[in-house]
């Protein structure tokens, strides 16, 4: 698990030029670790408490405090609603991150197959579950202050396990591999599918999507899908906070 943790990290944050400031460098290295070191053991429908800083929000159900404060608390999805992340923050040495191991529509007899979500940055998922057939997302407008510490989700199925749907923001994401989810504030939500196929359903209306490819959907009230997927693009790499080519 460690080792697929730095590996979904460092595929979309790349190597830290040396350009870039030191203390920026710093903050997200030891993010890395940190989340590294206090998440392996992540259960199946947990919550990891990666790095600082993170607000959560109980479900209503919820009567007990929830302990969820420092990097390595870990608490049950189900009684979570909300998961809000903190952007970067040099001067306070704050960027969050959570690993969440998810069962979605897996079956019971794959105990030791989840679907990884890792959330970093000025990001949040609302309205959780073990099946995540009804989580919103939003990430943060426009560039990050840090471009090695951007804003979103990476989202992994597990190896062997085929496709694995869950829906976001009302799209129905049918997947197997890897993908980076950016939202442009409430207008539209980006899926870049970094490897592997995917198929997106909204406004009922299917898209077929593959690796190397994005595609956007509008989003309304709610951050909810507002209309159709757009036609597949190739992904601009560039584009993408530090990702190389070569990974």
């Amino acid at each position: 698990m460690r080792s697929r943790v730095l590996w979904l990290l460092i595929l979309v944050l790349g190597g830290v030029p040396f350009v870039h400031a030191q203390t920026c460098e710093t903050i997200v290295v030891e993010a890395l670790q940190t989340i590294s070191d206090n998440c392996a053991e992540t259960d199946r429908n947990q919550i990891c408490y990666g790095n600082t800083q993170i607000d959560l929000l109980p479900q209503f159900t919820v009567t007990e405090p929830i302990e969820f404060e420092t990097p390595g608390d870990k608490t049950d999805i189900e009684k979570v609603m909300t998961l809000t992340l903190y952007p970067l923050d040099v001067e306070n040495e704050i960027w969050g991150i959570s690993l969440l191991r998810v069962q979605a529509n897996l079956p019971e007899t794959l105990p030791g197959s989840n679907v990884t979500f890792l959330l970093f940055g000025d990001s949040a998922l609302s309205n959780l579950s073990n099946e995540m057939d009804a989580v919103f997302f939003r990430s943060a407008i426009g560039s990050p202050t840090c471009e090695d510490a951007p804003d979103g989700i990476l989202i992994q199925t597990p190896e062997g396990a085929g496709e694995v749907t869950f829906t976001l923001n009302r799209i129905e994401i049918q997947m197997g591999s890897t993908a980076y989810i950016q939202s442009e504030g409430r207008e539209e939500l980006i899926f870049n599918l970094l490897e592997g196929g995917a198929t997106l359903t909204a406004d009922d209306t299917q898209q077929v999507v593959e690796g190397g490819q994005f595609v956007t959907v509008p989003l309304g009230e709610a951050f909810s899908a507002s209309g159709p997927p757009s036609d597949p693009q190739p992904i601009d790499f560039d584009s993408l906070p530090n990702l190389p080519l070569s990974l």
